[in-house]
């Protein structure tokens, strides 16, 4: 009997995407019968505890109905997950895009941040947090967000998410009012949703600032 699921090489499209860290590729089938997946191989070192934190990550958020992709395989190196087509979030923020997706974002982020930690101390207890908040690792797709990229897992303030996606929607151009408009947007949107006002978020936009000069330099080295 034919095993339908087994493709040989030229049976196999690869197209390599943009990741400063790990390779990732979106692998397609000739014949278009299969659905579209991505394998993630991950950076050394700690490849291993990487693809093993990710891909509890997703499955955990998954269980609490967040938009991620769902985990097909895990092995030691690398991921095989669903593909999810869509837009980048950082190409409509690029684009000065006023749209829906900000609202959908603050949503997405706000589902993410009411998973707590488990704490005896009610008034401690730390959010779930996305990290590394870069806009390239949100897709806008059939009108939701769809979070990608969770080789951490971090527990804290939410304040420290918010922060991180504001310095990428501003990326150093605090004088442009559209931009600050889509900043601002998305923290009263977020805003609603919690039902509270986001107080004190100076210091953490400051830190967040410092966070992404030093990221920037790095990568101007490599």
């Amino acid at each position: 009997m034919k095993n339908n699921n087994l493709f040989s090489p030229s049976q196999l499209s690869y197209q390599h995407l943009f990741s400063r860290r790990n390779n990732v590729f979106l692998i397609k089938s000739s014949d278009n019968k299969t659905t579209p997946f991505i394998m993630k191989f991950y950076s050394e070192p700690n490849s291993m505890l990487k693809s093993n934190i990710e891909y509890k990550n997703l499955i955990k958020l998954n269980r609490e109905g967040l938009n991620v992709p769902h985990v097909k395989k895990n092995k030691d190196h690398y991921n095989i997950i669903e593909y999810i087509p869509g837009v980048l979030v950082s190409d409509l923020a690029y684009r000065l895009n006023k749209g829906e997706w900000i609202k959908k974002l603050a949503c997405w982020m706000f589902k993410l941040h009411s998973i707590k930690l488990n704490s005896k101390q009610k008034k401690n207890k730390k959010s779930y947090l996305k990290g590394d908040c870069n806009l390239r690792n949100f897709i806008y797709y059939e009108n939701q967000i769809y979070g990608l990229d969770f080789e951490e897992k971090l527990f804290g303030d939410p304040r420290q998410d918010l922060s991180e996606i504001c310095v990428f929607i501003l990326d150093n151009k605090v004088d442009n009012p559209d931009k600050i408009f889509i900043a601002l947007k998305f923290l009263k949107e977020y805003e609603k949703l919690s039902g509270q006002k986001i107080n004190d978020l100076g210091h953490f936009l400051r830190k967040s600032i410092v966070n992404s000069q030093k990221r920037k330099n790095k990568y101007r080295k490599i």
